[in-house]
């Protein structure tokens, strides 16, 4: 993709899907990852994307969120201050929701993001966050504090009380996945958890957020592949009361067997039971055909089948297929009512908030 302007990209998007129909943009802040200066900073872009907007209302754009640039502006004021303007922005329905992408250099429970979290659960705003491997990461040194889990803990042979669980990869493509794994989203989610982080009491469990791409194709993979681990057999059709009755993955007696050994598909499967708020899309993963009878499986699952989203991951994925063949392939694999659930009537779901737009001031 050569275009320089996000309008003509927009434009050329917007012509694959009928008239009218709402498309959801993400914005990066790629400002942070040690990768070189941008050519045109964030901010920039991120003005850009505003004015897309006004001439295109179909579009709903999300405002990035990354902690680092909250804590390099807080204590500047008025919209300098990073987290002013994400809630100007968003009060002023200038966006419509956030993205984030820890695999940037960043944990989701980042103590810099917890306000801006605060802020999004009350008026449910939608956040999107990248939950799969990929090739955008960061590319600066580890640090020393990365090799191991800021939260999670396992019980050591011949050490009384549970350490860290450890992370010793060396290559940041490796390391950087560490920021991603759908488990940090229970870290975030729990309100123990999360509480005996911080250091004092903290409740998002009903913060709205999507796990983008459904944890990626080589982790549907993994959790088909796996016939002997009870955390990679817990997709099923049975009754929530059931599901209720056993383990499941989330509780699994050791974490570090569950942070290197589960499919990333199980894991977002049980966030989705676990928290009531908890969505996830098949943006990418939709280019792979035979993952195909697996996604009709779960969007026939009811204690889930509300909670997965369409989306295709453009123009990323277009270096698999093309944008049109994206959407009728998988819509004419699934059928007129599970399309429509996933593309019309989950998303609406997803995307309802409880902001009231600012109006704008009258010009003199």
């Amino acid at each position: 993709m050569n275009y320089k302007s996000q309008a003509k990209i927009y434009d050329l998007l917007e012509k694959t899907y009928a008239k009218g129909t709402k498309i959801v943009v993400l914005s990066m802040d790629m400002d942070y990852m040690e990768a070189g200066e941008p050519i045109k900073g964030y901010l920039d872009q991120l003005q850009e994307l505003k004015n897309v907007k006004r001439t295109n209302p179909e579009l709903l754009p999300f405002i990035f969120l990354d902690p680092r640039r909250i804590a390099a502006t807080k204590d500047l004021s008025g919209k300098k201050n990073y987290a002013n303007l994400l809630r100007s922005e968003l009060q002023k329905g200038n966006f419509n929701g956030i993205k984030m992408y820890p695999a940037l250099g960043y944990y989701p429970f980042d103590k810099s993001l917890i306000d801006s979290y605060l802020f999004a659960q009350e008026h449910q705003i939608p956040l999107m966050t990248h939950c799969i491997e990929g090739t955008v990461f960061y590319r600066g040194k580890k640090k020393a504090e990365w090799s191991q889990h800021p939260i999670l803990k396992y019980k050591k042979s011949g050490v009384e009380d549970p350490v860290p669980i450890p992370l010793p990869q060396s290559k940041n493509y490796q390391w950087s996945t560490n920021f991603t794994h759908p488990l940090n989203y229970h870290c975030l989610l729990d309100p123990k958890l999360l509480s005996e982080h911080l250091g004092y009491e903290c409740d998002l469990s009903k913060l709205k957020i999507c796990l983008a791409h459904f944890g990626g194709s080589k982790e549907w993979y993994k959790y088909e592949a796996d016939g002997w681990n009870n955390y990679n057999k817990n997709i099923n059709h049975g009754p929530l009361e059931d599901y209720q009755r056993v383990k499941n993955t989330l509780d699994h007696g050791s974490k570090r067997s569950i942070w290197w050994n589960a499919s990333w598909l199980s894991v977002i499967y049980d966030l989705m039971i676990r928290y009531e708020n908890v969505y996830t899309d098949v943006s990418f993963i939709l280019f792979n055909e035979d993952l195909f009878p697996m996604l009709k499986f779960i969007l026939n699952d009811p204690k889930v089948a509300d909670k997965i989203l369409y989306g295709t991951d453009y123009y990323v994925v277009t270096q698999k297929k093309t944008e049109k063949s994206l959407f009728h392939d998988l819509r004419g694999y699934l059928g007129e009512e599970l399309f429509f659930k996933i593309a019309h009537e989950n998303p609406q779901r997803y995307l309802e908030t409880k902001i009231n737009p600012t109006p704008p001031k009258k010009q003199t």
